[in-house]
């Protein structure tokens, strides 16, 4: 493994209709993390691995604080952004602010578009076949809270049917 010391943003997807996708986008992103460390060496993070364990999603002004979080530790720090699953809003609002902060792709690579089929196609083959990371095996990312398909009066989850709703009151 090559030690590079340089600290990358990865950029990818998190929201999705369903529970599932945000898994499936959380899967993505460490497969992504993994790739970047494996092949160059850089020290990958990409915060929406982590805001969405105290920041709410689907509350603007959460998601805005949580946007601002992830530019507040790392505001100078390359941003790769992987594309493979398209480009969400959130991609689009950190891009802008790496164009803002002057960080164009000519100075050392500031913030470059990466598809992970192309940069490794192993972690793209394995994530297509809805593998986890080896070292991740049965592990299962919270999902953000509230879930995107949980009760919209309690925030609870419909699959498990804990509905903190349907509980009687005591």
């Amino acid at each position: 493994m090559k030690a590079s010391g340089q600290r990358v943003v990865i950029e990818s997807p998190l929201n999705a209709p369903d529970a599932a996708g945000v898994q499936r986008n959380l899967r993505f992103l460490l497969w992504c993390c993994r790739a970047v460390k494996l092949r160059s060496g850089h020290d990958a993070i990409g915060s929406h691995m982590l805001n969405p364990w105290f920041m709410d999603d689907s509350v603007p002004e959460e998601r805005a604080a949580g946007i601002a979080n992830a530019w507040a530790w790392a505001p100078k720090v390359p941003h790769w952004f992987f594309l493979d699953l398209g480009m969400s809003n959130g991609m689009k609002l950190a891009e802008e602010r790496c164009l803002a902060a002057n960080l164009l792709p000519s100075q050392a690579f500031p913030w470059k578009h990466v598809w992970l089929k192309e940069y490794d196609p192993d972690s793209w083959n394995a994530f297509e076949r809805g593998e986890w990371p080896p070292h991740t095996k049965g592990f299962k990312v919270a999902q953000p809270r509230p879930a995107l398909d949980s009760c919209p009066r309690c925030y609870s989850c419909e699959h498990c049917g804990q509905c903190l709703c349907d509980r009687p009151e005591g």
